[in-house]
């Protein structure tokens, strides 16, 4: 999602973005960097069942968290513990982490189960550079205290990194980390244009009662991903990003986390299907009229399931400073979640 100054031949991209103002089974993977017993600290595992999961750990976050989102249908968890022994490590032992897990292919999220900023830094800066190197992700992180994750997601403010409050209970395991993973495990099994709003986590109980709703306003104008027990389910009051500001200046265009999805899916599908041109392409007015075209059907599949509101007529050319280069324009505009509907009632007695 950035230009890149290789001389390798491929299908790159890049965007910028200015503001106007579901699968049972997921078909990106997870992973996690966590705290773990057993294993070998910073070692890639891979899982997809429970059982090869209990092969390798015994306990820690790691284990615990992996097993709620094997549970939630993500078709494979990636793992790299930060320590084997269930203890904290030093900050550095995640950057290690992420850094195993930022090469890896077809990652949505990575998610971490440290509360502390220095590692939310640290996740942040990995998940922005492997999205820059075409390998779109998100990075989860949560807080349990309120206040504190208020003043994170404020400092973080990245259209990459989720952050989830409060605490939550999985299977006599408590802690903000079992919020984070319920998340992932909705995000990812879920349609990239769906709203999360109200979703339901079936996998988790709050650990205590629903934050005031003066605290809830304060978290959700900061970018945090609140959760609240409604009729004994734990539900998603929104799903966010911390990216509430452009500049300085109030800008909630990327707080929906669906945008950012979508904005990623769409790239990721075209660069798929330029690739599959890059062999017999040429520089001629044939080659940029297929992919101008080729282009332009990607986009009305895309607004045919509701992924984009609308979009312009792609356009194709040549570099003027490279002719074995050729530069594809694409404008669209994503279909932005609605998350409130006001009901106005004009009654006659």
């Amino acid at each position: 999602m950035t230009a890149t100054n290789s001389l390798r031949p491929g299908v790159f991209s890049t965007y910028t973005i200015s503001s106007g103002s579901a699968a049972a089974v997921s078909a990106q993977y997870a992973a996690i960097c966590a705290r773990a017993v057993g294993g070998t600290a910073g070692t890639v595992y891979r899982f997809s069942s429970l059982e090869e999961l209990a092969n390798t750990f015994t306990g820690g976050a790691l284990y615990y968290g992996a097993r709620l989102l094997l549970r939630a249908g993500v078709s494979q968890v990636v793992c790299v513990p930060v320590s084997t022994d269930g203890t904290e490590p030093a900050d550095s032992a995640y950057g290690d982490a992420f850094d195993a897990v930022a090469a890896i292919e077809n990652i949505g999220a990575v998610v971490c189960d440290s509360e502390k900023a220095a590692v939310h830094t640290l996740l942040k800066a990995s998940v922005c550079e492997a999205s820059a190197a075409l390998r779109e992700r998100l990075g989860i992180v949560a807080m349990a205290n309120a206040e504190s994750a208020a003043a994170q997601a404020l400092a973080l403010a990245s259209e990459r990194i989720c952050l989830c409050c409060p605490a939550s209970v999985y299977e006599g395991q408590t802690g903000a980390f079992y919020t984070a993973c319920a998340y992932t495990g909705l995000l990812l099994t879920s349609g990239v244009g769906e709203n999360l709003s109200g979703s339901v986590c079936e996998s988790i109980a709050l650990d205590g009662e629903n934050l005031a709703e003066s605290a809830v306003q304060t978290l959700l104008g900061a970018g945090v991903t609140v959760f609240e027990t409604v009729g004994g389910a734990v539900e998603c009051i929104r799903g966010m990003t911390t990216r509430t500001k452009s500049d300085g200046v109030a800008d909630y265009s990327l707080a929906n986390v669906s945008t950012v999805r979508i904005i990623d899916q769409v790239l990721q599908r075209a660069r798929a299907r330029m690739k599959l041109l890059l062999k017999n392409a040429r520089g001629n007015a044939a080659t940029l009229q297929s992919i101008v075209a080729q282009m332009a059907v990607l986009l009305a599949e895309a607004e045919s399931e509701g992924l984009l509101s609308e979009f312009a007529t792609p356009l194709a050319s040549i570099s003027a400073d490279d002719p074995s280069v050729c530069v594809v324009e694409l404008a669209f505009t994503p279909a932005t979640a609605i998350n409130q509907i006001h009901i106005a009632a004009r009654i006659s007695l």
